[in-house]
Protein backbone atom coordinates (compact mmCIF):
# COMPACT_ATOMS: atom_id res chain seq x y z
CA UNK A 1 0.00 0.00 0.00
CA UNK A 2 1.56 3.49 -1.16
CA UNK A 3 2.37 5.70 2.01
CA UNK A 4 -0.07 8.33 1.02
CA UNK A 5 -3.28 5.86 1.38
CA UNK A 6 -2.63 4.88 4.99
CA UNK A 7 -4.91 6.57 7.07
CA UNK A 8 -2.88 7.40 9.75
CA UNK A 9 -0.05 9.20 7.70
CA UNK A 10 -3.19 10.86 5.89
CA UNK A 11 -4.33 12.28 8.87
CA UNK A 12 -1.27 13.09 10.28
CA UNK A 13 -0.50 14.99 6.63
CA UNK A 14 -3.72 17.01 6.71
CA UNK A 15 -3.71 18.41 10.28
CA UNK A 16 -1.76 22.11 9.59
CA UNK A 17 0.51 23.12 12.93
CA UNK A 18 2.86 25.98 12.90
CA UNK A 19 5.87 25.76 15.57
CA UNK A 20 6.37 29.01 17.38
CA UNK A 21 9.39 29.49 19.29
CA UNK A 22 9.47 31.90 21.88
CA UNK A 23 12.45 31.93 24.86
CA UNK A 24 13.53 28.74 23.16
CA UNK A 25 9.75 26.41 23.92
CA UNK A 26 7.92 25.25 20.96
CA UNK A 27 4.43 25.76 21.18
CA UNK A 28 1.93 24.59 18.05
CA UNK A 29 -0.14 26.93 16.83
CA UNK A 30 -3.25 25.86 14.20
CA UNK A 31 -3.35 26.97 10.88
CA UNK A 32 -6.29 27.83 8.78
CA UNK A 33 -6.66 25.37 6.29
CA UNK A 34 -7.50 25.99 2.52
CA UNK A 35 -7.28 24.01 -0.92
CA UNK A 36 -6.66 25.95 -4.22
CA UNK A 37 -6.86 24.06 -7.48
CA UNK A 38 -4.53 25.39 -10.38
CA UNK A 39 -6.86 27.09 -13.15
CA UNK A 40 -5.33 23.83 -15.69
CA UNK A 41 -4.05 20.21 -14.51
CA UNK A 42 -2.70 17.92 -16.61
CA UNK A 43 -2.30 14.35 -16.22
CA UNK A 44 0.97 12.74 -17.40
CA UNK A 45 1.66 9.34 -17.28
CA UNK A 46 5.28 8.19 -16.64
CA UNK A 47 6.50 4.39 -17.63
CA UNK A 48 8.15 2.84 -15.33
CA UNK A 49 11.83 2.23 -15.89
CA UNK A 50 11.64 -1.58 -16.23
CA UNK A 51 9.52 -0.83 -18.91
CA UNK A 52 11.80 1.73 -21.03
CA UNK A 53 14.43 1.70 -23.33
CA UNK A 54 18.14 2.78 -22.75
CA UNK A 55 17.55 5.76 -25.33
CA UNK A 56 14.06 6.96 -23.29
CA UNK A 57 16.28 6.37 -20.13
CA UNK A 58 18.98 8.30 -21.21
CA UNK A 59 16.39 11.74 -22.83
CA UNK A 60 15.00 11.31 -18.83
CA UNK A 61 18.10 12.30 -17.42
CA UNK A 62 20.54 16.16 -18.24
CA UNK A 63 23.30 15.68 -19.97
CA UNK A 64 26.91 16.64 -18.52
CA UNK A 65 26.27 19.92 -20.69
CA UNK A 66 22.81 20.56 -19.61
CA UNK A 67 23.82 20.13 -15.77
CA UNK A 68 26.40 22.81 -16.40
CA UNK A 69 24.51 24.97 -17.80
CA UNK A 70 22.15 25.36 -14.85
CA UNK A 71 24.57 25.16 -12.37
CA UNK A 72 26.31 28.15 -14.45
CA UNK A 73 23.12 30.30 -14.46
CA UNK A 74 22.66 29.71 -10.53
CA UNK A 75 26.38 30.80 -9.80
CA UNK A 76 25.62 34.23 -11.82
CA UNK A 77 22.44 34.14 -10.01
CA UNK A 78 24.06 34.39 -6.74
CA UNK A 79 27.03 36.65 -8.29
CA UNK A 80 23.85 38.98 -8.93
CA UNK A 81 22.39 38.97 -5.69
CA UNK A 82 25.88 39.79 -3.67
CA UNK A 83 26.04 42.89 -6.37
CA UNK A 84 22.87 43.83 -5.22
CA UNK A 85 23.67 42.75 -1.54
CA UNK A 86 23.44 46.58 -0.62
CA UNK A 87 21.07 47.80 -3.34
CA UNK A 88 17.47 47.57 -2.13
CA UNK A 89 15.76 47.91 -5.07
CA UNK A 90 16.45 44.28 -6.75
CA UNK A 91 14.41 44.71 -10.00
CA UNK A 92 17.11 42.96 -11.87
CA UNK A 93 16.20 39.87 -9.79
CA UNK A 94 12.49 40.20 -10.32
CA UNK A 95 10.91 37.49 -11.72
CA UNK A 96 14.15 34.95 -10.96
CA UNK A 97 13.38 31.60 -8.59
CA UNK A 98 16.36 32.40 -6.16
CA UNK A 99 15.07 29.45 -3.60
CA UNK A 100 17.98 27.38 -2.25
CA UNK A 101 20.60 30.35 -3.95
CA UNK A 102 20.62 32.31 -0.50
CA UNK A 103 23.04 30.03 0.81
CA UNK A 104 25.53 30.48 -1.34
CA UNK A 105 25.33 34.22 -1.00
CA UNK A 106 28.75 35.71 0.24
CA UNK A 107 26.98 36.99 3.56
CA UNK A 108 25.60 33.33 3.93
CA UNK A 109 28.63 31.97 3.92
CA UNK A 110 30.52 34.08 6.18
CA UNK A 111 27.78 33.53 9.09
CA UNK A 112 28.22 29.80 8.63
CA UNK A 113 31.73 29.63 8.74
CA UNK A 114 31.87 31.98 11.82
CA UNK A 115 29.18 29.93 13.73
CA UNK A 116 31.21 26.54 12.50
CA UNK A 117 34.64 28.19 14.03
CA UNK A 118 33.12 29.34 16.98
CA UNK A 119 31.29 25.51 17.63
CA UNK A 120 35.12 24.12 16.25
CA UNK A 121 36.61 26.96 19.03
CA UNK A 122 34.27 25.62 21.88
CA UNK A 123 34.97 21.55 21.71
CA UNK A 124 38.71 22.57 21.48
CA UNK A 125 38.39 24.53 24.41
CA UNK A 126 36.71 21.71 26.33
CA UNK A 127 39.11 18.88 25.23
CA UNK A 128 41.67 21.41 26.52
CA UNK A 129 40.13 21.83 29.36
CA UNK A 130 39.70 17.92 30.19
CA UNK A 131 43.56 17.71 28.93
CA UNK A 132 44.65 19.83 31.27
CA UNK A 133 43.10 19.61 34.68
CA UNK A 134 41.47 15.78 34.28
CA UNK A 135 38.29 16.37 34.25
CA UNK A 136 35.33 15.56 31.61
CA UNK A 137 33.12 18.52 30.60
CA UNK A 138 29.90 17.64 31.02
CA UNK A 139 28.01 16.89 27.61
CA UNK A 140 25.12 18.96 29.25
CA UNK A 141 27.45 22.13 29.46
CA UNK A 142 28.79 21.44 26.21
CA UNK A 143 25.45 20.75 24.35
CA UNK A 144 24.33 24.17 25.63
CA UNK A 145 27.09 26.32 24.51
CA UNK A 146 26.76 24.70 21.12
CA UNK A 147 22.98 25.07 21.06
CA UNK A 148 23.46 28.80 22.21
CA UNK A 149 25.83 29.46 18.70
CA UNK A 150 23.12 27.55 16.86
CA UNK A 151 20.19 29.67 17.99
CA UNK A 152 20.84 32.46 15.31
CA UNK A 153 20.49 29.82 12.79
CA UNK A 154 17.69 28.21 13.98
CA UNK A 155 16.15 32.01 14.31
CA UNK A 156 17.27 31.99 10.09
CA UNK A 157 15.65 28.90 9.53
CA UNK A 158 12.70 29.50 10.93
CA UNK A 159 12.32 32.71 8.98
CA UNK A 160 13.41 31.37 6.33
CA UNK A 161 10.17 28.45 6.41
CA UNK A 162 7.63 31.35 6.82
CA UNK A 163 8.73 33.21 4.07
CA UNK A 164 8.35 29.75 1.90
CA UNK A 165 5.05 29.55 3.49
CA UNK A 166 4.07 32.71 2.75
CA UNK A 167 5.43 32.74 -0.50
CA UNK A 168 3.55 29.26 -1.29
CA UNK A 169 0.10 30.93 -0.18
CA UNK A 170 0.56 33.83 -3.26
Amino acid sequence: MPPFADPMILESSCSSLELSYENDVATKMPLQKSVRFADFDEVVEIKHINDMTANEIADMWMSNEEHQAVRSEARSIVEMMNAQQDDSDGSALEGLCLRGLDQHKRSYTDRSKAAIHQMYDIVDECQTFEDTHGVRVPEELLAKYLMAVSVESRAQAIARALKDMADARI
